[in-house]
C-alpha cells in the first residue's frame, strides 16, 4: 500500500481519432473486415442485463479472485473517466483494489510472397491479463484520479506500437473491464476455526458480533495470570470499550467489522502500540505460519500480534501469545524484520551477532550487492523490478 503512495505517472500524449462507437488506435487497412469484427465485438454486451460473459481462471484460489466487476462499451475517453467515477461512488465506503483489462480488436499483417495479407478478431477480457496492470489502493479520491492517468498510459502505450514492433497490433479499444477486490473484514467467527484455537500459540474470544478485532486486543489491555483469567463475556464488554475508545462512539450490530486498510493507522496511533499480521499457507498439506506485514509506530516500543485467518472477503482475527512458537522463527528484537529459524543450533550466536549489527547501524536494513554468476534479462514483469519506485520515491 505504500509502495503505490511513491508512484507517479507520466500523462503521455493521445490523440483519439473520431470515431462513434470504438476508441481507434490505428487506421484500418481493410475497412470492411474491421467493420465485421468490431460490430460482432459491440453485439456481445447485453444491453438489458449489463453482463459480459469474460473468461475466468477457475483454478484460482477464490479468496484471490474479484468480489465486483464492471463493464461498459467506450466509444472515447471520457466515457472512461465518468465509469471511473461512478465505480468509486459505489464502491467508496471502504477502501478497495482495482484492476481492468480492455477488450481490443487486433489487427494483424502477413506477409505471403508479395502479398499482405490484414485479418482482424476481437479479445475477451481475462482475469490474468490484470497482472499486468498496476495493483492500485483505491481510498480518497485522489487515488482513482491518478487510476485515470494511468489507464490513459496504458491506452496512449498501446496506441504507439509500430508495424516493426510486431506483426499484430491494437487496432481500438471498444469496451472495458473492471475487476474490485474488497479488503478482507475482521468479523465474527465460524465454527470451522475452531481447530486453529486449539493451538496454545493464539487465543480466540467467541462472539457473534464483529469484534473480533477489539476482542483480541483484549489480552493486551487484560492479559491472563495465574490468579486471573478472564471470561469471554468481560473480554467482549472490554472489547465494545476499546471500540468506543477508538471511535468515539457506542459499538452497534451494524458495524462490518475493523478495516486493516482504512482504520489501521488510527488504532497504532491512539493506543500508541505496532501491530504485527501473521496468517497461514498449506504447503505439503501442512499449514505454515509466517508475518505479512507489520505496522509500525515510532513512538512505541509495545506489539500486538495478531493471527489473521481469511475466509471469503472477511478474516478471522486471534491473537497470538508466542509468535516463535506460532512460526517457528525468532525475531531481531531490534529491527523486528530479521528471523531466525528455532531449530537451527547455532541460534543464539547468529543472533547475538544480528543485533551487534542492528545496534550499530541503528536497526535500519543494511543492503548488500550481490553479483550473480549469470547476467539476468530486465524483465520486470516477471523478476518485480519495482522501478517507478525507486525512480520517484
Amino acid at each position: 500500500m505504500r509502495l503505490m503512495r511513491c508512484i507517479k505517472y507520466k500523462i503521455k500524449p493521445f490523440k483519439q481519432i473520431q470515431e462513434n462507437n470504438v476508441i481507434i488506435l490505428c487506421d484500418a487497412d481493410d475497412e470492411a473486415k474491421y467493420n465485421n469484427i468490431k460490430n460482432e465485438a459491440l453485439q456481445r454486451h447485453n444491453e438489458t442485463t449489463s453482463t459480459l460473459p469474460f473468461i475466468v481462471n477457475n483454478n484460482t484460489d477464490p479468496r484471490e479472485k474479484p468480489t465486483n466487476p464492471y463493464y461498459r462499451n467506450l466509444s472515447n475517453l471520457n466515457q472512461l473517466d465518468t465509469f471511473l467515477d461512478q465505480i468509486y461512488r459505489q464502491e467508496q465506503r471502504s477502501a478497495f483494489k482495482i484492476r481492468a483489462d480492455f477488450d481490443t480488436i487486433i489487427k494483424t499483417s502477413e506477409q505471403d510472397r508479395n502479398e499482405q495479407k490484414i485479418s482482424y478478431k476481437y479479445i475477451f477480457p481475462v482475469d490474468a491479463n490484470t497482472e499486468r496492470r498496476v495493483l492500485l489502493i483505491i481510498k480518497p479520491q485522489e487515488n482513482i484520479d491518478t487510476y485515470k492517468h494511468y489507464a490513459l498510459d496504458v491506452i496512449a502505450s498501446m496506441s504507439e506500437r509500430t508495424q516493426e514492433d510486431t506483426h499484430q497490433k491494437f487496432g481500438a479499444i471498444f469496451s472495458i473491464i473492471i475487476w474490485i477486490y474488497k479488503f478482507s473484514l475482521a468479523r465474527a467467527a465460524i465454527p470451522s476455526l475452531q481447530k486453529h484455537i486449539k493451538r496454545r500459540e493464539v487465543y480466540y474470544v467467541e462472539c457473534k458480533q464483529n469484534l473480533c478485532f477489539f476482542t483480541a486486543y483484549c489480552f493486551i489491555t487484560m492479559p491472563n495470570s495465574k490468579d486471573k483469567r478472564w471470561k469471554d463475556c468481560s473480554r467482549i464488554a472490554e472489547g465494545k470499550r476499546i471500540f468506543k475508545r477508538i471511535y468515539g462512539k457506542e459499538f452497534d450490530d451494524l458495524y462490518q467489522g475493523f478495516n486493516f486498510a482504512t482504520d489501521i493507522d488510527e488504532f497504532i496511533e491512539k493506543e500508541q502500540i505496532n501491530v504485527r499480521v501473521f496468517t497461514y499457507g498449506d504447503k505439503d498439506q501442512s499449514p505454515n505460519y509466517y508475518a505479512i506485514h507489520h505496522y509500525q509506530n515510532p513512538s512505541s516500543i509495545r506489539d500486538f500480534n495478531v493471527f489473521i485467518i481469511k475466509y471469503g472477503v472477511n478474516a478471522l482475527i486471534l491473537y497470538v501469545s508466542d509468535v516463535q512458537a506460532l512460526i517457528g522463527y525468532h525475531y531481531c528484537d531490534i529491527c523486528k524484520l530479521q528471523v531466525f529459524k528455532t531449530s537451527n543450533p547455532n541460534i543464539n550466536r547468529d543472533k547475538k551477532s544480528h543485533m551487534e549489527k542492528c545496534q550499530k547501524n541503528k536497526s535500519k536494513t543494511v543492503g548488500k550487492v550481490i553479483l550473480e554468476k549469470f547476467a539476468r534479462p530486465f524483465v520486470p514483469n516477471i523478476y518485480l523490478i519495482i522501478l517507478l519506485t525507486d525512480i520517484y520515491s
